[in-house]
């Protein structure tokens, strides 16, 4: 760790140097910001602005911008310490900093995926955010949602679709995105309807229904420490409009 002259900030904790992979995931969801008009400051302020953290004088516009950068307050770094002094098994080989800056880019890519959505739909239906994380929080507890969204419309069943980024461009190069086998589950029962998926290095959209992600075999992944996972084909690039349009016609039964 780094420090500026009288502890005021702590910097260089990620591998956020040129080329590593947190300086890449946040150059690559940066440019796509862009592409829609906006930079990534305004975009956090638009997203954030006058939200703290539950129980803590934190502002989550100010954690979150230092988070991107690496470059962190000595009380953020003092709130992050504490928020994750029990969930270190969660970390992987992840420093704290590195596993809160992929919860946080998580959040910024459902937003932008929600806006997205309410960008290109002229139809009657609403966005909603579901599951505790849905707050924006830093949780105690390993708990996350079976979906991201779901969209209501016209008054059918909720459509219940997990968000699913691949900020680094391996979808492509592997001609397959991995599913872990707990959303194979969620499927399975009903839980989950769609994975959209988005590889924004090269901004494409991908959508993945049950039978696509069904009845493939399970085996460890070793990039995901040993989790099983399937090895689902990468469905054929998509607007998201016609995402939607796919999406809105298949819940019409």
């Amino acid at each position: 760790m780094y420090m500026q002259s009288g502890e005021q900030e702590c910097w260089g904790i990620m591998r956020s140097e040129i080329g590593e992979a947190y300086f890449e995931k946040h150059r690559f969801f940066q440019d796509l910001i862009e592409q829609q008009g906006q930079d990534l400051t305004s975009f956090v302020h638009e997203v954030f602005e006058d939200q703290y953290f539950s129980e803590s004088d934190v502002k989550k516009v100010d954690f979150v911008t230092q988070i991107l950068v690496d470059k962190l307050s000595v009380k953020s770094w003092r709130f992050l310490r504490k928020k994750l002094r029990r969930l270190a098994y969660l970390t992987d080989r992840r420093h704290p900093e590195e596993y809160v800056f992929d919860i946080i880019l998580g959040w910024l890519t459902e937003e932008l995926v929600i806006n997205q959505i309410n960008d290109c739909s002229s139809q009657n239906l609403e966005v909603q955010r579901i599951g505790i994380d849905s707050e924006r929080e830093l949780l105690s507890l390993n708990i996350r949602a079976i979906a991201d969204i779901q969209i209501i419309h016209e008054g059918r069943d909720p459509i219940k679709i997990d968000i699913f980024a691949d900020h680094r461009g391996t979808w492509v190069s592997n001609g397959y995105m991995d599913l872990k086998k707990g959303k194979i589950k969620h499927f399975e029962q009903g839980k989950l309807d769609y994975v959209l998926g988005l590889d924004v290095e090269n901004v494409n959209w991908h959508l993945v229904d049950k039978a696509m992600a069904t009845g493939l075999k399970l085996s460890p992944n070793p990039a995901m420490g040993g989790t099983l996972t399937v090895q689902v084909p990468l469905p054929a690039t998509a607007t998201i409009a016609h995402i939607l349009d796919v999406i809105l016609m298949n819940n019409q039964g």
